[in-house]
């Protein structure tokens, strides 16, 4: 029922490709008993309004359809507290999901946080030839050999997707250079919306598969998954700040031809 397409049930014919196209691919690691997605939350709290509900929906999404969820962080260690944060909540709103019908999602089983490690390039070509030599132990300092969720996978040849959400200049080409072009893993994007336009050619030339575009992407993407309206909510906050902006505008100008009359 989540496949896109006009006419069928569930489907949303409006929904942008390259949100459709991330949705579409979580939907059918269902069908893999083995899927497994790595999340690389890349942004600190001045992105984290419009980041934030992204990282919860994707993650929520990918715990009701089974998936495994593995995640990262690797621009700054900044991004570390709040991608704890997000993937502790996921795990518990995600039990609460009318479509999950897997339960709560256990850490060390269901996902597993990796932290943060520094140099992002080499750390992420390390991943791809062994997750477990590049970490050795999650966030909580568990050795990863010893994790459930480990259990078969060792590098990005047991990954299906990596979901990248960024807030840092240079972070998606990284992982495009790395997971697309070096080890051949579908790579898709969470961007704010004021750099989204940059990376529309790269879904042209088919580097990534799926983008999510600001806080209205994240949004959508709720929509379509039926996840909690995390992203719906703060829309509305961005309505009113963009409506109070151009009032200001609105009165400045008229302040301006009022002056300018009086002159005349």
């Amino acid at each position: 029922s989540e496949t896109l397409g006009k006419g069928k049930k569930g489907s949303a014919p409006d929904l942008k490709k390259e949100i459709a196209a991330i949705r579409d691919r979580i939907a059918r690691l269902q069908m893999n008993p083995k899927g497994v997605v790595l999340v690389c939350i890349d942004f600190d709290p001045s992105t984290e309004a419009e980041l934030g509900p992204m990282a919860h929906a994707f993650i929520r999404h990918a715990f009701s359809r089974g998936v495994k969820v593995l995640v990262n962080t690797g621009g700054n260690v900044m991004s570390q507290p709040l991608a704890q944060n997000i993937i502790s909540a996921s795990a518990t709103e995600g039990a609460l999901m009318k479509k999950n019908k897997y339960g709560f999602m256990e850490d060390g089983t269901d996902y597993v946080f990796f932290g943060f490690r520094p140099n992002a390039f080499q750390l992420y070509l390390q991943m791809g030839e062994n997750i477990l030599t590049a970490y050795e132990t999650d966030y909580a300092g568990h050795d990863l050999t010893l994790l459930p969720i480990m259990r078969g996978i060792r590098n990005f040849s047991d990954i299906d997707m990596v979901f990248s959400i960024s807030g840092y200049v240079g972070s998606p080409e990284t992982w495009i250079t790395v997971g697309n072009t070096k080890f051949g893993k579908p790579v898709a994007l969470g961007q704010v919306a004021i750099s989204a336009s940059d990376y529309y050619p790269y879904i042209q030339s088919k580097q990534i598969c799926g983008m999510l575009p600001g806080l209205r992407g994240a949004a959508e993407y709720e929509g379509a998954c039926g996840s909690p309206p995390r992203a719906t909510g703060r829309m509305w906050a961005q309505l009113y700040t963009h409506t109070f902006a151009l009032l200001l505008i609105f009165i400045g100008d008229l302040g301006f031809f009022l002056q300018f009359l009086r002159r005349e």
